[in-house]
């Protein structure tokens, strides 16, 4: 193989891959390297993964990637009641004994990884969304930063080629990195790009995928760090021919019919909607899919809500924040409490139980008082609240704004918020209504007091994730056996990693974790 990239699939509940590495391959494949995608690697014993690297490189490997973005873990000691399991990391300044696995994985047996990889002249490589200053540590030769469907062709030429490639330097701490930005290899061709699957990415038949409609949003809320905020409309959008082929083919070969679609936002135009319900009515099958959706869209075209429906919606998270008007506006959600509930009404009236409707919430938004945000609270316990699953997460200000997820950064101070200080992971913060702490404890006791409220779903793919379980439709999202789905997830990883092994004609040793950290 020239090129071997290692993912894992997240750790939220259920089956799903992920796209980006396997958009990433798709390119390098294009472009005549031999790539092998190693999903769910960390599910692997040590001496079972030392064993498919090795059985994998060779004098013609170029470069060993890994993708972060589900890779980093979190574990405590004890149990901490009213923490949900996959988002420690929103606690993680309240409790000490939470610890931070950049890889998942004991960090002793990466480092003989990749030692093992570098000993033979092989480059080691990271992209993903994770924030890369929590790798430094770590000897990667090259990080990749942002869209690296360009740039992930340039890099693997240049080694072919035995040439440098144009990169910038970062200082960490005491580390150095090498970084390959986005903006130095602008990818122009995502409206007739695809993730071409292949039968050496071992897809289950009938499996749920990831697809890409478009990338970035039109929108650019306060606290929002995603790449491509504030696009034009119809900016990166997939033409309509390119995915009816993506979609029929994916068909043909493996039989799937339902989608998570990764757009950062599905419904940004009335447009970009009424192409997706036409191509749902021009494939050969029902299209089901799961997306994020923006409510106040919703709101000023209401012809989406039937559409959406009509073309296979079936699970959906709004962004929705808070019911606080004033805490709304100042960070880009204007809808306001009364157009936010009528809305939601509308939706129901038309998708009655066909749709699962999920949204969060955030704890510790501008002028969002105590008493304010306890009403939104008593809303969301009560039978009124017509969403299907509600998370509730305190504002997370990330250290690093190389992070691509929910982040205030720069404009805390003109919000309000003082006594700024860098915690563990986190930015501990202040304003004058409470602090994070206190909307660490308000989350918590949320938790502690809603188990039935079903908040462990709250992922806009649990729908496709756990259908990938095998759960019958009845069943998705209203699984009340968490064991059942995490002894059906770990059954279909290790039917995923023992079908890759017999691909190769490599024998597994076992399926211990040895080097899991506990």
């Amino acid at each position: 193989m020239n090129v071997i990239l290692l993912t894992d699939i997240t750790d939220m509940p259920g089956y799903g891959k992920y796209a980006g590495v396997y958009r990433v391959a798709t390119e390098l494949r294009l472009n005549g390297f031999s790539v092998q995608v190693i999903d769910c690697f960390t599910h692997m014993n040590q001496v079972d993964l030392f064993s498919l690297v090795d059985g994998l490189t060779s004098t013609k490997t170029l470069a060993v990637g890994f993708s972060n973005t589900f890779l980093k873990r979190f574990y405590a000691n004890r149990d901490h009641d009213g923490i949900y399991h996959g988002t420690n990391e929103v606690f993680i300044e309240m409790f000490d004994d939470i610890k931070i696995s950049p890889f998942g994985l004991d960090s002793n047996f990466i480092h003989l990884l990749i030692d093992r990889i570098r000993s033979k002249g092989i480059k080691v490589i990271m992209g993903g969304s994770e924030d890369r200053t929590l790798y430094s540590e770590f000897s990667i030769d090259y990080f990749f930063y942002g869209q690296s469907d360009l740039s992930i062709i340039e890099y693997v030429k240049s080694l072919a080629e035995n040439r440098n490639i144009k990169h910038r330097i970062s200082s960490v701490g005491n580390f150095t990195q090498h970084v390959i930005h986005q903006d130095d290899f602008k990818f122009s061709e995502f409206n007739r790009s695809r993730i071409i699957w292949t039968p050496e990415d071992h897809i289950f038949q009938g499996e749920s995928l990831p697809i890409e409609i478009a990338r970035g949003c039109i929108f650019k809320c306060t606290y929002c760090n995603y790449q491509l905020n504030g696009k034009t409309k119809n900016e990166f959008v997939k033409d309509e021919q390119v995915l009816m082929q993506e979609m029929v083919r994916n068909w043909e070969l493996f039989g799937v019919k339902s989608y998570i679609i990764c757009d950062d936002l599905l419904n940004d135009s009335l447009d970009k909607v009424k192409m997706i319900n036409r191509i749902s009515k021009k494939l050969p099958f029902q299209l089901t899919f799961s997306s994020y959706l923006r409510l106040d869209m919703l709101f000023a075209f209401p012809e989406m809500i039937e559409l959406l429906l009509e073309a296979g919606l079936r699970s959906c998270t709004f962004g929705i924040e808070t019911l606080n008007d004033k805490s709304g506006r100042s960070v880009g959600k204007g809808l306001g409490k009364d157009r936010t509930l009528k809305t939601l009404k509308a939706c129901k009236a038309v998708w009655k139980d066909q749709v699962r409707m999920i949204s969060g919430f955030i704890v510790g938004l501008p002028y969002e008082t105590i008493e304010s945000l306890q009403e939104t609270i008593e809303w969301l316990e009560s039978d009124e609240c017509l969403l299907d699953v509600v998370r509730l997460t305190p504002l997370m200000m990330f250290k690093s704004l190389d992070t691509t997820v929910q982040v205030l950064g720069q404009n805390a101070n003109s919000l309000g918020y003082k006594n700024i200080r860098d915690g563990r992971v986190f930015r501990i913060w202040e304003n004058e209504h409470m602090t994070y702490f206190d909307a660490m404890r308000i989350a918590r006791d949320f938790y502690q007091k809603n188990r039935k409220r079903k908040w462990r779903y709250a992922g806009y793919s649990m729908y496709n994730r756990l259908l990938n379980l095998g759960l019958e439709e009845n069943d998705l999202l209203y699984c009340h056996e968490e064991n059942i789905v995490n002894t059906l997830a770990d059954l279909k990883r290790k039917k995923y990693i023992n079908n890759l092994f017999k691909s190769f004609n490599l024998t597994m040793q076992g399926q211990d974790k040895t080097h899991e950290i506990r």
